[in-house]
């Protein structure tokens, strides 16, 4: 047998260092490119950063702002990634950590791999001037620069740009900004010579910006071509419309987000009240709550529960929603549950499951974690937190109970793995970008967990966990369950249908 400690080597070899060499290799890869398109951000510190937008949004707003505009953005450069050969992107930070930028940029499952640096120099023109040297000087013949605070920048736009700086007729090209500066920069290596002059005697941050750098530029004698697009930067309470208009994100995203709730029900009636009350109860702003039942053609009647609750929370603003979905199954009723909901952001709960208090306000703190691509909460079992359930059952079941919701937190937290029990909430842009659940009748919180994890970390939030029925615990005992639990994934990862296993899980 193979010594404890020696596995543990092998593990770690296998899970930690050979992917990070594999990962480094990538970057090392990517620096070779001839084209390279540089994002020069901000790490998104409350106060810190979007400093003129904090009368308008505070500080935290104003930092989320920033975020959810770098990442926008960063999608754009990715997506002109696949219309443009040999282009690497590179992000270019300042303020943030190492460790901070790890988590944000080099989410895992990133491919290709986005490079990122601190911004190096003592003003806005020399970080640009040693971005473009640096860049050229790894092999880059093209190289754009853009800003992380223009929404309007998109996949097209870095494709006219390169078109434009690979023109033998132009040397230097900007992209001119409506506030009389610029959003980008770009620079042919037949540039290179002249670069760390390009910059010098700039009044970044005036209206003059761009008229003194086309100057600058023809007295070194580059020859400077215009973009034809003129986009705003976000600056200004005046500017949050733009927001809108490109990213689909409102004001009142930003400081009052709502939240859709999804439910999806079969035969559930009994838990509809108590599952309802309590997220009314449990909600720092009930008035920004749209709860969504997504209905399995259930035979209970929820109807009933569902026009009762509706009338009686019609006076503190809960929107309460039943649909009828098409077919049974999770995936189907999510899909389906999701498609008829209002609000940017998306919650997916069990009927079965109770939110713990202020969970829609720790939910949005979690997806401002910059690298959080969704989040969950902490598995919990009503027979462990609720009184009246712990007396009903045995002091051996406790027990059981407590080693699997011990050992559920440990995957959770070191792998990133909740399940849908566990209440996956993310942005709704976030969600149609995976392509949503897939329409599976069982694993389909397995599969989305694994689709988001490409793109991002999956956050948790700390505190009183949700808390999920025992029940089927109760009826068919812990070994039973939980073995059941466990061959279903080692099926599913080997192959076998989700639908198949539905049939073998559900006996149907």
């Amino acid at each position: 047998m193979l010594p404890l400690y020696l596995a543990v080597a092998y593990y770690l070899i296998l899970t930690r260092v050979i992917p990070g060499i594999y990962q480094n290799w990538k970057r090392r890869r990517q620096l070779t490119l001839r084209r390279r398109v540089v994002l020069f951000t901000r790490y998104p510190t409350p106060g810190k950063t979007k400093t003129r937008l904090i009368p308008a949004l505070g500080a935290s707003g104003a930092a989320h702002l920033q975020l959810l505009m770098s990442n926008h953005i960063m999608s754009a450069l990715k997506k002109a990634q696949l219309a443009i050969s040999n282009l690497c992107i590179e992000v270019r930070y300042y303020g943030g950590s190492q460790q901070d930028m790890d988590y944000w940029i080099g989410s895992r499952g990133s491919d290709p791999v986005l490079v990122y640096r601190k911004q190096e120099g003592a003003d806005l023109g020399e970080r640009m001037s040693n971005a473009l040297l640096e860049a050229m000087k790894e092999g880059a013949q093209t190289v754009l620069i853009v800003g992380s605070d223009i929404p309007g920048i998109s996949p097209d736009l870095i494709c006219e740009g390169f078109k434009l700086i690979e023109d033998e007729s132009s040397d230097i090209i900007l992209g001119p900004a409506i506030d009389g500066g610029y959003y980008t920069v770009g620079a042919s290596a037949r540039a290179e010579a002249k670069i760390s002059q390009l910059f010098k005697g700039i009044d970044w941050g005036t209206d003059k910006v761009l008229q003194q750098q086309i100057e600058a530029a023809s007295a070194l004698g580059l020859k400077l071509k215009l973009l034809a697009t003129e986009l705003n930067d976000i600056d200004q309470d005046e500017d949050l419309p733009i927001v809108q208009k490109c990213m689909g994100i409102s004001k009142t995203d930003i400081l009052k987000p709502h939240w859709s709730i999804v439910i999806p029900v079969l035969n559930e009636s009994h838990n509809l009240d108590r599952v309802i009350r309590t997220l009314v109860e449990n909600a720092d702003s009930p008035e920004r709550l749209e709860i969504v039942l997504a209905d399995g053609k259930s035979t209970d009647n929820p109807e009933k529960v569902v026009e009762e609750l509706r009338n009686e929370f019609k006076g503190r603003g809960v929107k309460l929603k039943l649909i009828t979905c098409s077919q049974r199954g999770r995936g189907v009723q999510l899909n389906e549950g999701a498609a008829a909901t209002s609000h940017k952001l998306l919650m997916f709960i069990h009927a079965d499951s109770q939110l713990p208090v202020h969970y829609d306000s720790k939910a949005i703190n979690i997806l401002t974690k910059p690298g959080v691509t969704a989040g969950a909460f902490h598995f919990g079992l009503d027979v462990l937190h609720v009184t009246e359930k712990r007396k009903e059952v045995s002091w051996w079941f406790l027990q059981q109970m407590k080693l699997l919701e011990w050992g559920t937190k440990r995957r959770s937290i070191h792998y990133e793995l909740p399940y849908g029990d566990q209440g996956l909430f993310m942005w709704r842009n976030t969600f149609d970008s995976v392509g949503g659940y897939p329409m599976y009748r069982l694993m389909e919180d397995f599969e989305m967990v694994a689709r988001l994890k490409k793109i991002g970390h999956i956050g948790f939030v700390e505190g009183m966990p949700l808390l999920t029925s025992a029940r089927r615990w109760q009826k068919h005992g812990y070994l039973k369950i939980t073995g059941m639990n466990t061959f279903i994934i080692m099926a599913y990862k080997c192959g076998v249908h989700p639908n198949t296993l539905a049939r073998w899980y559900y006996g149907q």
